[in-house]
C-alpha cells in the first residue's frame, strides 16, 4: 500500500516550548506544519510518521529511536528559529551527511520559492542530536524567525502555513523521485 515511510519530527513540545516571540510558541507551529505535512504525504501514498501527534514532550533519543525502528526512509525535523537581533530573518536548513545535504537543499529550495522569505541557505550541523543518531537520510528545517516580526506575522497565518507544509511535502516528494 505505501510507497515508503518518512519520519516527520515537530520539534519540541510539552513542557519543552521551544523559542517564543511575539505571542507564538514554537512547538504548536512545529505541530501545526508536521500535521499538514503528514495529511499531504498520505495522498502520494506515503507512509508519514510523526514523532508526536499532540502536545507531548519526546527526547531527542526518542525520536530518532522513532525513525530508527520504523525503518524510515528520511526523517525531517520541523522548527522555528529564533535569534536576540530580532531583524534576523528567513528560511534555513540543516543537515549532518552530504547525502542529508541534497534533502535539505530540495526543502530549502522548495520552501523559499513558496514563502518568498530570505533563503538562509543550507547549512552543515554535526552536533544536532536528531541529524546525527538517525540511520536513514536527515534534515532540520527552520521555517523561519518567530523573533522576527515579519517572519512570525506569517507564522501566525494557516494560509502561509499551508504552503510552507505543501513545500517541505514537495520537497520529499522531488527527493524520493530522484533518488
Amino acid at each position: 500500500m505505501f510507497k515508503t515511510t518518512v519520519v516527520i519530527d515537530p520539534g519540541h513540545g510539552g513542557t519543552d516550548s521551544g523559542a517564543i516571540g511575539n505571542g507564538l510558541k514554537e512547538k504548536d507551529i512545529n505541530l501545526k506544519v508536521a500535521q499538514m505535512v503528514k495529511s499531504n504525504l498520505l495522498k502520494h501514498k506515503i507512509n508519514p510518521i510523526l514523532t508526536r501527534d499532540k502536545d507531548l514532550f519526546v527526547s531527542l533519543t526518542n525520536r530518532c529511536i522513532i525513525a530508527n525502528r520504523n525503518n524510515a526512509r528520511l526523517f525531517v525535523s520541523i522548527h522555528c528559529n529564533s535569534y536576540a537581533d530580532a531583524g534576523a530573518n528567513g528560511i534555513e536548513t540543516l543537515y549532518y551527511s552530504q547525502k542529508g545535504s541534497e534533502l535539505a537543499k530540495v526543502i530549502n529550495d522548495k520552501l523559499v520559492k513558496a514563502t518568498a522569505l530570505r533563503n538562509r541557505d543550507i547549512k552543515q550541523r554535526t552536533n544536532l542530536s536528531v541529524l546525527k543518531k538517525t540511520k536513514m537520510i536527515s534534515c532540520l528545517t527552520e521555517i523561519g524567525f518567530i523573533s522576527n516580526a515579519n517572519d512570525s506575522k506569517l507564522l501566525k497565518s494557516n494560509e502561509h502555513l499551508s504552503r510552507v507544509a505543501e513545500s517541505i511535502t514537495n520537497g520529499i516528494l522531488l527527493y524520493l523521485t530522484e533518488h
